[in-house]
């Protein structure tokens, strides 16, 4: 009776089967760098300070830059933030550093796009009900296109409009009127 029973455990597998959740990967952002700075003096402080990066990457915004490092261990980058933090890297400008964890990208914030990173339709707060949109019904923001018995009245009101309102004589050309004098050309 014993050998029947199957433990719900045997069926769905150990916990301990389970991968390990990533570590937490932490990296340096140093901040408030000039723009006139450049990418080489950068490198040279890194390479001062004795250890090989594993990562480096620099982004420029309209105000200043951001550079951001990754060590093997997490002691090397606290020796580069007791270093740098407050650093002068250039007259009248401190930098400042500090070690931050990125987070794996299935936990990282939605920035709000409908399909995640990079999409360019909004979200909306609260959903719309669906407009059924037929041939013949309105569109949503655009005006409504006239139909060929309108384009055709506004043709013919147009035509009539100008032939009304012209008098035999001024409609004459001056080969019809030989007896008008034409403008000297002299």
């Amino acid at each position: 009776m014993d050998q029947n029973i199957t433990l719900l455990s045997d069926v769905l597998g150990s916990r301990l089967d389970r991968p390990e959740p990533p570590k937490p990967k932490y990296k340096i952002k140093m901040t408030k760098i000039p723009l006139d700075v450049s990418d080489y003096t950068l490198d040279d402080l890194v390479k001062d300070f004795g250890h090989t990066p594993v990562h480096t990457n620099l982004f420029d915004t309209k105000e200043d830059r951001t550079f951001i490092v990754e060590f093997e261990t997490v002691e090397i980058m606290n020796e580069f933030v007791a270093k740098y933090n407050d650093y002068e890297i250039e007259e009248g400008f401190k930098v400042t550093v500090e070690v931050f964890e990125q987070k794996p990208r299935n936990q990282r914030k939605s920035r709000g796009g409908a399909s995640g990173y990079g999409s360019h339709y909004e979200r909306q707060s609260q959903p719309q009900q669906r407009q059924e949109r037929t041939r013949g019904g309105p569109q949503r923001g655009r005006p409504q296109k006239p139909t060929l018995e309108e384009l055709d009245a506004q043709l013919e009101s147009y035509m009539n409009t100008g032939s009304n309102d012209a008098t035999p004589e001024s409609t004459e050309t001056p080969a019809d009127n030989p007896q008008q004098e034409l403008p000297n050309a002299n």
